[in-house]
């Protein structure tokens, strides 16, 4: 959870410097603000510097030797888990999917990871659509919400499993249980939300006008 938290962070922040600034000659001449419309952030910077640092952890992965000291020691023990061979596939297959728990664990794990992608991905431009944030404010403000719901979530777990020393079951109850309070509290998404923005042929009748603007600023319509 942190580096999608550091990604946002400094995606918001890239999001409030301007595209093309390595091509105009001075910040002053820019026109436009990023709390405009036609505001377009440096969103192709996070790719640059992601790429850089790739290369950097690569290199350094690059000088470990072929093998590792004491490697030989621990390939000689051999582990089973009761599937040796590409014969009993099925028969672990079938183990797998007739087994209750495990396949509502994952099925619990698919919905999670289907509202974490959707939120992740849409929460930013919900927050700029629905309240008049910028880009960049919008995906700061989610990054602060994933660092400490995450990150705390992820060690709140794992100190309440280890404190009251919690078996299979327990865990799945606690599983279940703050499920029950994280979904009511999303259902606010659909309550509390404001109006529909204006736009013009859609819900407001479409005004004629003589030079073609995507925002008519006079009656705050868009087009």
């Amino acid at each position: 959870m942190v580096g999608p938290a550091i990604g946002y962070l400094l995606g918001g922040r890239l999001l409030n410097v301007y595209t093309d600034f390595d091509t105009v000659e001075s910040v002053a001449n820019i026109v436009i603000q990023p709390k405009s419309p036609l505001w377009v952030g440096a969103w192709w910077m996070g790719f640059v510097i992601t790429w850089l640092m790739a290369w950097a952890c690569s290199l350094c992965v690059g000088l470990f030797p072929a093998v590792l000291p004491g490697a030989a020691v621990h390939n000689q023990v051999k582990t089973s888990d009761g599937f040796s061979s590409i014969k009993e596939l099925p028969k672990a297959l079938k183990a797998l999917v007739t087994n209750p728990t495990y396949m509502f664990i994952n099925f619990g794990g698919a919905m999670d990871g289907f509202s974490l992608s959707g939120m992740s991905t849409f929460l930013p431009k919900f927050l700029q659509a629905q309240y008049g944030f910028t880009s960049g404010k919008s995906a700061i403000l989610v990054g602060m919400m994933a660092v400490p719901m995450g990150g705390g979530g992820t060690f709140l777990g794992g100190f309440v499993t280890k404190r009251f020393k919690l078996t299979r079951s327990g865990v799945i109850k606690m599983y279940m249980y703050f499920q029950c309070i994280t979904v009511p509290c999303a259902i606010g998404f659909i309550i509390f939300i404001c109006g529909n923005l204006s736009f013009g042929g859609v819900n407001q009748v479409r005004l004629s006008f003589f030079m073609l603007r995507p925002i008519c600023m006079y009656v705050n319509i868009s087009f």
